[in-house]
Formats: C-alpha cells, structure tokens, sequence
C-alpha cells in the first residue's frame, strides 16, 4: 500500500474514532447497566432516576416517554409458567457466562476507546482537530436528541 494511501486511512481513521469516541464510551456505559439489568426495578426497588434515564436513551434513544417524565419500572411480577420442552436454564441469571462476556466487552471497548482518544490527544499535529472532533462527537447527538 502506498504511503499516501496509508496516511490517508490514517487520517480517516482518525476522524471516525475520534468523532464516535464520546458515543462509543456512552454506550458501552449503558450497555453494562443494560446487561446487568440496574435500570429494572428490583423487588420494587426503582433505580436511581439518572440510570433509568440513560438506559432508556440507550434502548429507545429517548430520556423520557411523555412530556419530561421517566418510564415508570416495569412491575415485578412472578416468573411466566414454563412452556412444555424448555429447558430450565435461568438466562437472567447475574454470574451468566453470555453476561459475563458482554460486561468484558463493554469494559474493553470502553478502555480501548479511551485509549484512543488519549494517544490522539498526544498527537500535536492534530490536537485541535481531536478537541473539535470530540466536542462534535458530543454536542452532535446531543443536538440530535433535542430535535
């Protein structure tokens, strides 16, 4: 490959990572709160309001359903009866090896992620444009949210 090419992939890189970084680290957050099942009201326990509130953006990209209000918890209601031939494997079970490996995934992502930004940070030569791109990555979606 040429070198051009290669420090043009280089640049792009750049400016994709950088510009996704702040969604990237929000999301692998409320993924792990998702996961983990916080946001859910547990024996009628409700979650702080600022966990309901991201977890819901991260599942419907909405703060609240209705004019400024959170989605009030899902009641707790006893297990559904088991259908004929399921088996009794409990998914939701909080040590799951699935979940486990999801929370290493969004854990690393999120390390990885911010790894990134700071070796583009250390970057001289494109430090301003790292700062604008990760106000960008921020105010954009945010703007979004709002529209």
């Amino acid at each position: 490959m040429k070198a051009q090419t290669q420090r043009r992939l280089r640049n792009l890189h750049n400016w994709f990572g950088v510009f996704f970084a702040p969604g990237i680290l929000f999301f692998s957050f409320t993924g792990v709160i998702q996961t983990l099942g916080l946001h859910e009201a547990d024996d009628g326990v409700r979650p702080p309001a600022w966990i309901a509130a991201i977890a819901n953006l991260h599942k419907h990209q909405v703060v609240s359903h209705g004019p400024h209000r959170l989605a009030p918890p899902k009641p707790v209601a006893a297990a559904p009866p088991r259908e004929a031939g399921h088996d009794d494997h409990d998914h939701d079970a909080p040590l799951s090896p699935l979940k486990l490996y999801v929370v290493l995934l969004s854990a690393v992502l999120f390390a990885s992620t911010a790894v990134g930004v700071v070796i583009a940070l250390t970057n001289r030569a494109v430090r301003r444009r790292t700062w604008l791109l990760l106000a960008a990555g921020t105010v954009v979606p945010v703007l979004l949210l709002l529209v």
